[in-house]
């Protein structure tokens, strides 16, 4: 992941990517927030005039949710940017797919949407200023892994940020592969337990890197889950009750009596029975004597920010004669299987892959270091400033694009 480069004393760690790239006291710093996961990273962009050069976290300086901790992904996942990147509008004509002007692209846009009921596919990497231009064009009903966020929300009442990890005695982790999914989450759990000496707990299907840290682990068949938490509520209320188990039984000694952060992450926000979950999680804490917290991390960055603007829909729902994607990709999103290309669709999009091949209309979006806005992390609302590449040109016309065909008041 690199971390130990940044906290090297002596210097002798280098950054082989960059090493020899320039002179980082004459290059430009950014700070701006890394758009890879839902844990929503602090990071400061080093660029000049050919690009960026680099990304750090600023260990020990940052006092931002990641405490300056990046993960493999956040610190060289922004070469991306420069990899088979579209720059002009696409259109399928049969087997044939070609090049377009921006001026035929739009009335292209005009005509496949026009007076059809449109499938909306909307991902969380976008901005708030996206999401808003885009629910007053498309409407407020939206395919988007948001729903899952929205589900929890309903539960739980109100979920807290990620900080409220430290004002706990105990953290719950549910879910598995957190390393995979938010890797600096996981690193943030490990630190908490280390440094501050508090207990982590963790209920799962399969072994992780955390339980090397984890006071107690319940290692149970996923069908379980629900079965274990409703132990712990039955024992948390009779304390004289006993489950056989002694991992549960570990984990009803360390929740009695604390102050309980309960985090929803990595596999568990995809689980069928979530809402079931949280509804058991929601009454183990009123059982509990100390103050309870409810964390989430999200599956994007801006997945938050995306039930401010839209509401969402389960893929079964819509029926539209139209697909239109915002920053979705196929195959890879949890609802991008849903997509049915035999109907015309409408891809915005930062690469082209095999996956969106198929579509009608494909059109170049900015990625997330080349645009300014705000976007909604687990520790609040945060702001995206521009880093631009000059060494190629791509076309900046997204939001002009979208305003153009703002319907009149």
């Amino acid at each position: 992941c690199g971390n130990c480069i940044e906290v090297c004393p002596s210097g002798s760690l280098v950054d082989k990517v960059f090493n020899g790239s320039g002179k980082t006291w004459i290059m430009k710093k950014t700070i701006s927030i890394c758009p890879h996961c839902g844990s929503g990273c602090e990071v400061e962009i080093h660029w000049d005039k050919s690009g960026i050069k680099r990304i750090v976290g600023k260990i020990g300086k940052n006092k931002w949710i990641n405490k300056g901790y990046l993960c493999l992904r956040g610190r060289w996942g922004w070469d991306a940017i420069e990899n088979r990147r579209i720059t002009k509008p696409l259109y399928r004509e049969g087997e044939r797919v070609f090049e377009i002007s921006q001026k035929q692209a739009v009335k292209k846009f005009e005509e496949i949407v026009n007076d059809n009921f449109v499938n909306l596919f909307v991902d969380g990497s976008l901005t708030n200023e996206e999401l808003a231009l885009i629910s007053k064009i498309l409407g407020k009903k939206a395919i988007t892994e948001a729903i899952i966020l929205k589900e929890l929300v309903e539960e739980f009442g109100k979920l807290d940020e990620f900080s409220a990890v430290y004002k706990a005695d105990v953290v719950v982790y549910i879910g598995d592969f957190l390393e995979e999914f938010n890797p600096v989450s996981a690193i943030l759990l490990r630190l908490f337990a280390v440094q501050n000496h508090k207990k982590v707990l963790r209920l799962g299907s399969f072994p992780s890197k955390i339980d090397e840290i984890a006071s107690c682990v319940v290692i149970s068949e996923q069908d379980e889950w629900v079965n274990v938490l409703k132990h712990c509520c039955v024992g948390v209320f009779d304390s004289s009750y006993k489950t056989g188990n002694p991992n549960i039984d570990c984990f009803l000694k360390l929740l009695k009596g604390n102050s309980v952060c309960f985090i929803l992450g990595g596999t568990s926000l995809y689980r069928s029975d979530r809402k079931e979950i949280s509804r058991t999680l929601k009454t183990l804490s009123s059982l509990l004597s100390g103050k309870s917290y409810f964390v989430v991390i999200p599956p994007k960055v801006n997945t938050l920010g995306v039930l401010k603007y839209f509401e969402p829909v389960l893929p079964e729902e819509p029926k539209g004669n139209v697909n239109v994607l915002f920053s979705v990709e196929p195959y890879r999103d949890p609802y991008g299987s849903y997509i049915d290309f035999s109907k015309p669709t409408v891809v915005f999009t930062t690469h082209y892959t095999s996956a969106i091949s198929q579509a009608t209309l494909i059109l170049p979006i900015e990625c997330f270091f080349e645009k300014e806005g705000t976007v909604v992390t687990i520790n609040g609302e945060r702001k995206i400033q521009k880093v631009r590449s000059f060494e190629h040109e791509l076309i900046d016309y997204f939001t002009g694009f979208l305003k153009a065909n703002l319907p009149e008041e």
